[in-house]
């Protein structure tokens, strides 16, 4: 039978904070006493009737935009409260899901075919106490929160109730909700079977006569299991990864950090068990993860190191994540004790590591070049391309480039006392200064080329922490490329001055890194770039200070002055180039009065002037001061 128009539905449900698609089909075909096909099929997410509601595990990932309006409409619910029971909100936090579905940047995005490494365990883990639900009236008849990001295999614990997830259901020793005899993945196990309750084990046993036998057990029933503990670390470990998750993380930020923990996790999945040292765990993890790597090394000798073909059972050995949410733990926290290294200990681990380590064309690698290039953050992509040259002089990751001479660092690589986070785009006036008479026998120029030389500095800074190329520090301080002239050649257009005149530009780099490095605050301006990304001058401010002061006295354009005296703040809050603020449309043009009315506020030639720039420096002071309140708020909440 084909699918009819989607009708509401007599009754329907409030998804649970959380909740993913499978668990909320699984409560409403309880509660209308039908089969889960039923609920697909008259929700439109099956379009016919007689295929048993085989619905696709890609609605996990997102529905398209056809299918969910039909879906809110049937279940009475928001297209937008319906996407919250996808994976699709963390299309720009979590990498293997921006993988799964077409990544282009003008396109919306469609699920595609393709389920890459740590998109899915494969079936759900699970908490038996969350199952249980919070003794309402509703959660008792149809059980608690099947959570959406218990299917990440990232999430492995339960920070409620600090315990590790369980992964098998207990009686049939089966992964939870995945045994399915086709052999094939589907939204919910079973789903032509009614009568199941939402939170019994939905695994198909045995076939009869009297026809096919489920498990049954209650998923929710915690007692007899021998749940794991978290330690500390292990807390720590997964409340990060969730604020990397949370809706309210930078995007980039998130996408990079949890790119560099699947790479890394490759690493050490291919390094074992020369990372074992790493950290000291309790046994059971420590058994879970040997498990987990004898299952690694015997399908590495199933194909003899050999590239795998296509359809290979382990195409991708070492970029597969465990099965189990112990082994997750324990690979994890190995890969991030790496991370979190400062850089020279890290170089250090990587080439102890990378001594053990195959060659990078090797099959079993699977796409870990191809998300260390694509989606891995600038300094842990140097870094680990580094280390493979150094390992392996002729070959390295595919897609990286093989320039050295692209590096052109003027100062010597190495750890100053300093972060790369702690440079700013723009080079404070007290820095710039100390720069420039620090040259001997003769001080740096100032102008005309102030600005060209502010950016090559502090992208020299960065490199000099980081042995980071060029392009890579620019791109990591968000500097266009084209703004610092064409590579490899160093510091163009610069270079010719400081070929024929009497500077000194490495020794008053030093001096420059040794003032950073000696100073009592360290400020983050990464993290400040990305805070204040989105950020404007309010118009409540804005209609302040025009109520204070005369601004058309000052200036023609009423439109001009605000945009350029919003820049103007946002360069302040940030420590970036005026012309880069978000208040300017992507490829406006600038014109000579924009920057004479940015040089005006950062040096007043008259009181109002003086007395316009000193209302956005207030601007600029609430602002920063909000943000730290929110900032210190949130880690003492988190913490």
């Amino acid at each position: 039978m084909q699918q009819p128009p989607a009708e509401p539905m007599p009754r329907s449900l409030v998804p649970l904070p959380g909740e993913s698609m499978a668990g909320f089909i699984l409560r409403l075909s309880h509660r209308l006493h039908v089969a889960p096909s039923n609920v697909t099929w008259r929700t439109g997410l099956t379009p016919y009737r007689v295929t048993g509601g085989m619905s696709p595990v890609r609605h996990l990932l997102m529905i398209e935009p056809p299918e969910v309006s039909a879906f809110a409409h049937a279940t009475r619910m928001s297209t937008a409260a319906a996407e919250q029971l996808t994976l699709l909100p963390y299309l720009r936090h979590y990498p293997p899901v921006a993988e799964a579905l077409t990544r282009q940047p003008n396109d919306p995005p469609r699920a595609r075919s393709i389920f890459p490494s740590w998109l899915l365990v494969g079936s759900t883990r699970y908490c038996p106490a969350c199952l249980k639900g919070d003794g309402s009236v509703i959660q008792e008849r149809h059980g608690g929160t099947w959570r959406l990001l218990w299917h990440l295999p990232v999430v492995f614990a339960c920070l409620e109730h600090q315990v590790l997830l369980q992964d098998a259901c207990p009686a049939c020793q089966h992964a939870a909700q995945s045994r399915h005899p086709e052999g094939r993945l589907k939204l919910v196990p079973s789903p032509s079977t009614a009568g199941l309750h939402p939170l019994q084990c939905r695994n198909s046993s045995i076939s009869t006569s009297a026809g096919r036998e489920f498990c049954g057990h209650r998923l929710d029933d915690g007692s007899g299991l021998n749940q794991i503990r978290l330690s500390p670390e292990l807390d720590g470990l997964q409340r990060t990864i969730l604020d990397w998750l949370s809706p309210s993380a930078t995007p980039q930020t998130s996408f990079h950090n949890l790119a560099d923990l699947q790479v890394m996790a490759s690493i050490v999945n291919a390094t074992w068990p020369h990372t074992a040292d790493a950290t000291r765990f309790p046994h059971v993890l420590t058994a879970a993860l040997d498990e987990h790597y004898a299952a690694q090394q015997q399908a590495a000798e199933s194909v003899g190191g050999k590239p795998p073909h296509r359809g290979s059972r382990h195409p991708s050995l070492w970029s597969t994540e465990p099965r189990s949410s112990a082994a997750t733990a324990a690979l994890l926290t190995v890969a991030h004790t790496h991370l979190r290294q400062p850089v020279h200990q890290l170089r250090e681990t990587l080439t102890s590591l990378l001594e053990h380590a195959p060659e990078t064309p090797d099959r079993r690698w699977g796409a870990t070049w191809v998300t260390l290039q694509r989606d891995a953050s600038p300094l842990i992509r140097h870094e680990i391309d580094n280390a493979f040259r150094r390992r392996f002089p002729a070959q390295h990751p595919p897609g990286s480039s093989d320039q050295a001479d692209r590096t052109a660092c003027v100062i010597p690589v190495r750890a100053r006392g300093y972060q790369a986070e702690n440079i700013p785009q723009h080079l404070p006036d007290e820095w710039f200064t100390l720069l420039s008479q620090a040259s001997r026998p003769k001080f740096l120029p100032r102008s005309p080329q102030a600005n060209g030389l502010r950016r090559a500095v502090a992208v020299q800074l960065v490199q000099a922490v980081t042995g980071m190329r060029m392009d890579e520090a620019a791109r990591f301080l968000g500097i266009p490329t084209n703004w610092l002239g064409p590579f490899p050649a160093p510091l163009h257009p610069l270079r010719l001055i400081f070929q024929k005149k009497p500077y000194d530009l490495g020794g008053a780099l030093e001096q420059l890194a040794e003032h950073i490095a000696a100073l009592p605050l360290q400020v983050d301006y990464r993290q400040r770039r990305e805070s204040f990304q989105p950020w404007n001058l309010s118009t409540a401010t804005w209609n302040n200070i025009c109520r204070t002061v005369p601004t058309k006295r000052i200036v023609r354009s009423d439109d001009q002055f605000r945009e350029c005296s919003s820049a103007f703040v946002w360069s302040l809050l940030t420590g970036s180039e005026w012309k880069l603020a978000p208040c300017f449309l992507p490829g406006r043009t600038f014109a000579q009065q924009d920057s004479k009315i940015i040089q005006r506020l950062s040096c007043p030639p008259d009181r109002t002037w003086k007395a316009v720039a000193d209302l956005l420096r207030q601007a600029a002071d609430r602002s920063l001061t909000s943000w730290e309140r929110r900032h210190i708020e949130r880690f003492q909440r988190d913490h």
